[in-house]
């Protein structure tokens, strides 16, 4: 990250929070799911998020705009926001949590190969070193240890193939979001983005309204999981991102998406569970990375650089 003072910590700042933010989802959804269907879970989310960008959004968002800034909120909306929350939620019903982790850990290596195929971006060797590193990371963390057991891939194929599926989705969201966001504000783009999303959402999430129990739904611990899910992670982690996004670039982004499964894992230590040796190696190899994709390039360090 170049020193450009305080705007750029700034946005670091926001990156680093939308990712602990993602990666805290773990307990609220776990205890949502309980109560929601998946399809119907996200539908809600999304749709009560709405309202909250709206409410923060600045008048004139789009009025520098251009007609591909359109079309690009129509595809994040449609397939990069409303097709990786449906996906990951019925891929999780048919494969194992902690394979999913890593199946949806491969994001960072997606969308830096996408920010360089679409956006130009060039890579820097510490770039690089620090993706691999904070993967080794996180699949540590995860497996807590097991490294051996994280690629047997226990559950169907195809769970395993839509979790793997959700990282290319995610790449789309930020590759296209990226351009936009240098006209459109991230509230408007937001709110936009979120009821396309709700619409492609609700085919899937009417057919089990059936399965709900409203006296479930308004149990305490229940409301308190779907409060935090919409204020927490549809609408703050969300709102961070595209925050951070406008300022830093895609690539960059990429390493700090580890910080989820870390965090859901380090949660789970302060909850009760265990602290291991290889909880906490793997989470130094995370934060290690980090480090090394914020620091300031050293000259004549970027690789596969574009030729303009």
């Amino acid at each position: 990250m170049s020193a450009d003072g305080p705007s750029q910590r700034r946005a670091l700042f926001l990156a680093v929070l939308s990712n602990l933010l993602g990666g805290s989802a773990y307990f609220a959804i776990e205890q949502a799911l309980r109560v929601w269907p998946p399809s119907a879970l996200v539908f809600v989310r999304v749709l009560l998020s709405i309202p909250l960008f709206m409410i923060v959004t600045p008048r004139g968002s789009f009025s520098h705009a251009l007609p591909a800034d359109y079309g690009r909120i129509l595809l994040v909306g449609s397939i990069g926001f409303a097709g990786p929350l449906l996906v990951s939620a019925h891929g999780l019903v048919h494969s194992d949590s902690s394979h999913g982790a890593i199946l949806i850990g491969i994001e960072p290596v997606v969308l830096v190969l996408m920010a360089r195929l679409f956006l130009g971006e060039s890579m820097t060797r510490s770039q690089v070193v620090s993706i691999g590193l904070a993967l080794t990371g996180a699949i540590i963390v995860v497996s807590d240890g097991r490294l051996g057991d994280m690629f047997e891939l226990k559950g169907s194929a195809l769970g395993n193939l839509m979790l793997a599926a959700t990282a290319l989705l995610w790449g789309i969201y930020t590759i296209a979001a990226k351009p936009t966001l240098a006209r459109v504000s991230a509230p408007a783009f937001c709110s936009s983005t979120g009821v396309i999303a709700a619409v492609c959402v609700l085919p899937f999430a009417v057919p089990e309204a059936r399965a709900l129990d409203l006296e479930r739904m308004i149990e305490p611990l229940s409301l308190l999981a779907l409060g935090y899910l919409v204020l927490g992670v549809s609408f703050g982690a969300v709102m961070t991102w595209n925050l951070a996004l406008k300022s830093i670039p895609a690539s960059r982004m990429a390493v700090l998406v580890l910080l989820q499964p870390v965090t859901g894992v380090l949660l789970g230590v302060v909850a009760g569970e265990p602290t291991t040796l290889a909880k906490i190696v793997g989470a130094v190899f995370v934060f290690l990375a980090i480090w090394l994709s914020t620091r300031p390039p050293r000259p004549n360090s970027e690789v596969h650089s574009r030729t303009e």
